[in-house]
C-alpha cells in the first residue's frame, strides 16, 4: 500500500513539474552516459568512438527519454497537451475553414438547444406550483367540452370527496388606471377568481396578501392582487403600492399583494380580484362562463376524481330539469390541457431541428474530408518520421473534439439568442411561460447537452478523414504527386453526404410548403356569413 502511495505521488510530481523532472532526467541520462563513455575510454578506446558506442549502448537518447516517460505515467496526458496545442495552431492557420465548420455547428447546436429548451419548460417541466400533478382542469361535456356554469360548479364545490379544493375564474379586458390620477390607463387582463383559487394553486404572495374571505361577499369591498410583471413595469418595484388604492375599469380597488414572479396562472394575466356572491350566477346553468380547476386529495388517482364527477353530473341531471341535455363532467391534467394547443408545434419543431443538425453534421463532415486531402502529404511525413496510426488518428481526432467545443459554445450562445427572440416574437404564445424569466430556459443541462452534442458531432465528422489519412502509403505519398490514396472512397462518401443533405432539405422545404398552405386554406374558410365590411 505504501508502495502505490509512494507510486502515485511520483506521478503527481512528474505531472504539475514536469521541467524540473525532465531536467532530473536528461542529468540523469548524460550521467550514465559520460560513465560509459569512460569505461571504454579506459580500454584504449578514442574519445568521440566511445562516446558513440556508449550512446549505442544506451539504445539511442530519445527512445530511453520515452521509455522513462511511460515509466512516469504521465505520456498520454503530455502527448494529449501537445495535440491539444497543434490542433489550436492548425484551426487557426486554417480560419476560414475554422470559421464556416464552427458556424455551421453553432447554427444547428442553436436551433436544437432553444427547441429542446422551449418543449422542456413547456412540454416536461413541472407546472411551477406545489404537487402540480395533483391540478386538473374540469370541463362540462355536451356536443363538445365547455366552460362549467355558475350553479355546476355550486353543486361541484358542495358534493365532490375526491378533491381537496376547486376554484373558478374568468378573465376579463379591464382598464387599469385614471387619466384624471396622473397614470396613463392601459388595458390589462383580469382574473376574476373564486374564494379557494390562490389555495389550490398553493402560491404564497411575494408581497403583501391574497384576496380575504370578507372581498368575496356580495358587496365587498374591492381588492387586486398584482402579477409581478405588471408592478416591475408599471410601479418600478415600489412596496409602496400595497395599500394603494387604483382605478380598475372605473372602480377603485385596494392593492392588497404581489404575486412572485414565476406566477403566470392563467396566461397572461395580470392581476386578480374577487368573484363575489353576487357575481358568481349559481342559478344560471346555460351560461358557461368559468373556467374550473380541481386538486386531487393526496392518494386520489384521476380515476377515482373522474368517477366522483360523474357521480355530480348524475345528481345534477336528477335534480335539475333546466340542466343541459346528457351532460357530463371531464377532467384532465392541468399540464396536459395547456400544453393540447403547442404539442404537436413542439414535436414538428423538433423534428425539424434534428434533421437541421443531421445536415450541420454532414457539412462539418464534408469540410473535413475536403480539408483532408491537403494534409496528405504532411500526415506521411510526421509517419515516416515514426508517428503510430494511434497517435495520427488520436491527434486529427483532438483538432475534430477542439471544433466540436467551439462550436457547442457557439451554439449555447446561438440558442440563447434564438430563445429570446422567440419569446420577443411570440410573447404569451407559450403556456405557464413568464416571458421574463426567459433567462431560466437554458438550464446548464442543456447547455453541458449542446456541448456535447457538438463534440460527438465532431469526433463523427472527421473520425473517417482521420481513418483515412492514418493508412496513407507513405511511399506513394512522399513520392507521387498524382491522384491521393483513397480518393475514389473519398469521393463516394463525399457524394453521398451532398445527396443526404439534399434529401434533407427537400423534406424540409415541402414540410414549410404544406403548412404555408395550409395556413393559406384556413383563412379562406368560409365563416357562413358575409364577413366584409364588418368589425
Amino acid at each position: 500500500m505504501g508502495n502505490l502511495i509512494t507510486d502515485f505521488l511520483h506521478r503527481i510530481r512528474s505531472l504539475f513539474r514536469r521541467d524540473s523532472v525532465e531536467s532530473e532526467m536528461n542529468d540523469e541520462l548524460r550521467f550514465h552516459m559520460e560513465q560509459q563513455a569512460k569505461k571504454h575510454t579506459a580500454a584504449g578506446i578514442a574519445p568521440e568512438e566511445a562516446a558513440r558506442r556508449a550512446r549505442i549502448e544506451l539504445g539511442g537518447v530519445e527512445q530511453v527519454r520515452e521509455e522513462c516517460r511511460d515509466a512516469r505515467g504521465t505520456r498520454l496526458l503530455e502527448t494529449l497537451v501537445q495535440d491539444v496545442r497543434h490542433g489550436l495552431r492548425m484551426l487557426r492557420r486554417n480560419a476560414g475553414f475554422t470559421t464556416v465548420a464552427v458556424l455551421t455547428l453553432a447554427l444547428g447546436i442553436g436551433a436544437n438547444t432553444a427547441v429542446l429548451s422551449v418543449a422542456n419548460a413547456v412540454l416536461w417541466r413541472s407546472l411551477p406550483f406545489p404537487n402540480s400533478s395533483q391540478l386538473v382542469r374540469i370541463q362540462e361535456s355536451h356536443a363538445r367540452a365547455a366552460n362549467l356554469t355558475g350553479a355546476t360548479f355550486r353543486d361541484l364545490e358542495s358534493g365532490n370527496h375526491a378533491f381537496s379544493e376547486v376554484a373558478d375564474f374568468r378573465v376579463l379586458p379591464k382598464n387599469l388606471g385614471d387619466s384624471r390620477s396622473g397614470t396613463p390607463p392601459e388595458e390589462i387582463r383580469l382574473a376574476v377568481v373564486s374564494r379557494n383559487f390562490f389555495a389550490l394553486l398553493n402560491t404564497p404572495p411575494f408581497l403583501g396578501r391574497t384576496l380575504s374571505a370578507e372581498e368575496f361577499q356580495a358587496g365587498g369591498p374591492r381588492a387586486a392582487v398584482l402579477s409581478y410583471a405588471l408592478w416591475q413595469r408599471r410601479y418600478r418595484e415600489s412596496p409602496a403600492i400595497i395599500g394603494n388604492t387604483e382605478m380598475i375599469h372605473g372602480q377603485p380597488y385596494l392593492v392588497v399583494g404581489i404575486m412572485p414572479r414565476t406566477f403566470s396562472y392563467p396566461e397572461g394575466v395580470e392581476a386578480w380580484s374577487a368573484l363575489q356572491d353576487d357575481e358568481a350566477v349559481p342559478e344560471n346553468r346555460r351560461s358557461h362562463l368559468f373556467t374550473t380547476l380541481g386538486r386531487l386529495r393526496p392518494g386520489a388517482s384521476l380515476s377515482q376524481g373522474l368517477a366522483d364527477l360523474h357521480a355530480v353530473a348524475i345528481r345534477v341531471a336528477q335534480s335539475d330539469p333546466t340542466s343541459d341535455p346528457g351532460m357530463e363532467l371531464i377532467a384532465e391534467p392541468l399540464e396536459q390541457n395547456l400544453n393540447a394547443g403547442v404539442r404537436p408545434a413542439m414535436l414538428l419543431l423538433l423534428g425539424a431541428v434534428a434533421i437541421v443538425l443531421v445536415m450541420a453534421c454532414a457539412n462539418v463532415a464534408h469540410l473535413q474530408i475536403s480539408r483532408a486531402a491537403v494534409r496528405q502529404k504532411s500526415i506521411a511525413v510526421r509517419a515516416a518520421l515514426g508517428a503510430s496510426r494511434g497517435r495520427l488518428i488520436r491527434q486529427l481526432l483532438t483538432e475534430s473534439a477542439l471544433l466540436g467545443m467551439l462550436g457547442g459554445a457557439a451554439g449555447c450562445v446561438a440558442g440563447a439568442w434564438f430563445v429570446r427572440l422567440v419569446l420577443a416574437a411570440y410573447p404569451g404564445a407559450l403556456p405557464h411561460f413568464p416571458a421574463q424569466s426567459s433567462a431560466a430556459l437554458l438550464d446548464r443541462g442543456f447547455l453541458a447537452l449542446a456541448v456535447l452534442v457538438a463534440l460527438v458531432a465532431a469526433l463523427l465528422a472527421g473520425i473517417f478523414p482521420a481513418l483515412q489519412l492514418s493508412r496513407a502509403d507513405l511511399r506513394k505519398e512522399l513520392v507521387e504527386t498524382g491522384r491521393s490514396i483513397g480518393s475514389a472512397l473519398r469521393q463516394r462518401i463525399r457524394s453521398g453526404l451532398i445527396i443526404g443533405q439534399i434529401a434533407l432539405a427537400l423534406i424540409l422545404v415541402v414540410s414549410a410548403g404544406l403548412l404555408i398552405k395550409t395556413i393559406m386554406l384556413l383563412a379562406r374558410v368560409n365563416p357562413g356569413y358575409q364577413a366584409s365590411g364588418l368589425l
